[in-house]
């Protein structure tokens, strides 16, 4: 992996860190932009990781396209769907801490297809240890901001 995508892809925690301390301040109102900016980071991320799939997918289609292919296409959507419909939860009136209730298992479910891909050797090993470093930190962040938003609570820095 390039070292260039592993510092970008780290430098990409700091919109979590800083929009997850942001969603659990003091100033309510300032808590409720800062959460809303986290909600729509995350899903924006999570519409990313799919596109990785389907770039791939796309980088060589054979002739009769194999399984292997149909699905990178599959898990090259399913993302930015589940991320749509995390958006479209408080809509529908729901908390405003519901989408975390969607995006969470959603970062955890593209890390585990990509590590079966992975050993599959359809995704190189370079790039699984950037994912598992930045999806345990932006699960981490948007699990803490869960459970105190959850629970009312506000962090004090």
């Amino acid at each position: 992996m390039q070292l260039i995508a592993f510092w970008l892809g780290l430098l990409g925690l700091v919109p979590f860190l800083i929009c997850g301390l942001g969603a659990v301040g003091l100033d309510p109102a300032l808590a409720g932009r800062m959460l809303n900016a986290l909600i729509f980071y995350a899903a924006l991320i999570l519409s990313f990781l799919g596109a990785v799939h389907w770039g791939l997918a796309l980088e060589a289609i054979p002739p009769a396209a194999t399984r292997a292919h149909r699905t990178r296409f599959v898990l090259g959507v399913v993302p930015m769907l589940v991320a749509w419909v995390a958006l479209l939860l408080p809509l529908m009136g729901g908390p405003d801490w519901s989408p975390l209730l969607l995006l969470i298992p959603a970062f955890i479910g593209v890390l585990l297809t990509e590590r079966y891909a992975t050993r599959r050797r359809l995704l190189s090993r370079g790039y699984m240890r950037l994912r598992w470093i930045a999806t345990v930190g932006a699960v981490t962040v948007m699990s803490i901001v869960l459970v105190l938003r959850w629970l009312g609570h506000t962090m004090v820095l």
